[in-house]
């Protein structure tokens, strides 16, 4: 039965509860319907047949008495308006005759319409009687016969009309009890109506209400943060059931979702902390590390003007070397001629260097460089000292060949002019060697003092950033050996090409060294701009998580009012 009575949508439910009402207030009408045709029927009847025959029976006794009368009239009187008043009734005597011979097919009824026809021809005699002049007979006829059957016929009629209006009476009765029935009946249909259709009513209004009942009461109770509560229990597949099931499924869900969110939260709070600690920490760090390259800023700011002046000294002294050069060519060509009278060497000497790393680690190639330009002056200077005490020995060579020249007359004349020159060359060379040594003093002071910035830049960087490699120096150092006066003269004049190469590339070196450290510098301010940017934002960085952390903890107190 119940499930019979399972609905799947309320408006199945309730068209079947209000068809019900519809179909019993249906049956009251038909009931009542049917009740009021069979009471008009009987009205009808009444009306239409057993009235006018009671009507038609009273007419016809009035009309025998009146007929009768006019006889009497007629025959006491003799006037013809009795007879003519007879005669005028007859045809609706006929009338009525007919119509209660049509509607009431009865043996009294017939047996009275037998009397009237034989009543008739009495009075026909009568008046045929009458008529002939004998009035006596016809006075006999009249009280013998006539006045007698017509009474017997009123009598007739007067009953039939009492019959007639007792059976109107008995159906009026009827009727009564007709309507009596109908009324008992509608009244108990009504009931019946009145009450399955309140019973109806209750039972779909409770079958509706009861659950949105229960389903209000959960929603109440999630609205209080009570989502501990067993699902709701449902057996109606309607718009109810669904209703309770998606209040099941959103408890379900919500606590599942709150359960997840009270996890994230906790995790968000605790990240939170982790992050703000961190953030912290890389502040303090990009603070450190900006001070640091402020410090490496103003270190390649310095060593980039050094650069530019040891630049500068490079480029004086590759000129003297050019000037030393040519001077050592002359000294050549002139120690060649003495050589090919004494005798001659060649000095060769070989030198290399090597350049060291000049992108990852320019701080440290400048130092070596300059250190290198430092140990190339020392051997100038060594050279330049070499060079002077050759000079000084090729003036004293020149002074004994002009001595023995001057010994050995015209002879020696020629030698003599080529003695002299030599002298004159040796004190040229004497006069640049001067210029080089204060040149190379010049030289050697600038550099150890860019030695001592480029070392002082160095110690910074490697304090500030304790990411900068150690490097060994390495430098192959030229040595050379001179076994002849002549070898030694060949070995300066190379050693001075070397050196104007070395100068030229070192002057380049010395140019690039200074770009390089002016970029250094532009890359370092830029790099502690970012590192002062890095600091401001986890400045931020750190609010943000001191802020998500607040969020976290008002996100937990939410969660805390849910009873999950």
């Amino acid at each position: 039965m119940k499930k019979v009575l399972t609905f799947k949508s309320i408006k199945m439910k309730l068209f079947v509860a209000f068809s019900v009402i519809i179909i019993l207030v249906l049956l009251l009408g038909i009931t009542n319907f049917i009740g009021m045709k069979q009471s008009n029927a009987n009205t009808k009847e009444i009306i239409k047949e057993e009235m006018q025959l009671l009507v038609a029976d009273e007419q016809l006794a009035i009309n025998m008495a009146e007929r009768t009368s006019q006889i009497r009239g007629y025959l006491l009187y003799g006037e013809n308006k009795y007879k003519q008043n007879f005669k005028d009734t007859v045809e609706e005597t006929i009338k009525l005759e007919n119509f209660v011979l049509d509607h009431a097919d009865s043996k009294q009824v017939k047996s009275l319409m037998d009397k009237k026809i034989e009543w008739g021809h009495l009075t026909d005699k009568v008046f045929k009687e009458y008529d002939s002049g004998d009035k006596e007979k016809a006075m006999l006829i009249m009280t013998s016969q006539v006045q007698p059957l017509a009474n017997d016929l009123i009598s007739g009629f007067k009953d039939l009309a009492a019959d007639k209006e007792r059976t109107i009476n008995s159906m009026g009765e009827s009727m009564i009890e007709t309507g009596n029935s109908l009324l008992i009946i509608g009244i108990v249909v009504t009931a019946v109506v009145i009450i399955l259709g309140a019973l109806i009513a209750l039972i779909t209004s409770n079958s509706i209400t009861r659950p949105l009942q229960l389903v209000k009461q959960r929603m109440n109770i999630i609205a209080e943060g009570k989502l501990n509560h067993e699902p709701l229990v449902v057996k109606t597949k309607d718009e109810i059931g669904q209703l309770t099931n998606a209040a099941n499924t959103m408890n379900a869900n919500l606590k599942e979702l709150l359960s997840k969110v009270k996890q994230v939260s906790s995790k968000v709070n605790d990240q939170s902390e982790a992050l703000t600690q961190a953030a912290n920490e890389v502040q303090q760090g990009t603070e450190q590390v900006a001070v640091t390259m402020q410090e490496l800023a103003s270190g390649s700011e310095g060593q980039a003007s050094h650069a530019g002046n040891l630049a500068s000294m490079m480029h004086d002294f590759d000129r003297s070397i050019q000037e030393v050069n040519t001077s050592s060519e002359m000294i050549q060509n002139a120690s060649i001629e003495i050589l090919d009278q004494t005798e001659a060497g060649q000095v060769t000497m070989v030198s290399t260097k090597d350049q060291v790393r000049k992108v990852d680690q320019i701080v440290k190639d400048a130092v070596q460089r300059v250190e290198g330009l430092d140990t190339k002056s020392q051997q100038i200077s060594n050279l330049v000292t070499v060079i002077s005490d050759i000079a000084e020995q090729t003036n004293l060579l020149a002074l004994n060949a002009a001595i023995e020249a001057a010994r050995a007359g015209e002879h020696g004349q020629g030698f003599s002019v080529v003695a002299d020159e030599v002298r004159k060359l040796a004190e040229q060379v004497s006069s640049s060697l001067d210029e080089i040594t204060n040149a190379v003093g010049d030289i050697q002071s600038e550099s150890q003092f860019v030695v001592t910035t480029l070392q002082t830049s160095y110690r910074e960087v490697e304090e500030g950033t304790g990411q900068m490699e150690s490097t060994e120096e390495t430098f192959n150092t030229i040595y050379t050996s001179v076994k002849h006066m002549t070898e030694q003269i060949r070995a300066v004049k190379n050693h001075l090409v070397g050196i104007a190469e070395s100068s030229k590339e070192m002057n380049g070196s010395v140019s690039e060294i200074a770009a390089i450290s002016q970029e250094s510098a532009a890359g370092v301010e830029q790099t502690s701009a970012s590192t002062q940017q890095t600091s401001s934002s986890m400045e931020e960085v750190a609010a943000n998580a001191d802020q998500l952390a607040d969020l976290a903890d008002e996100l937990n107190m939410l969660i805390k009012r849910f009873n999950l």
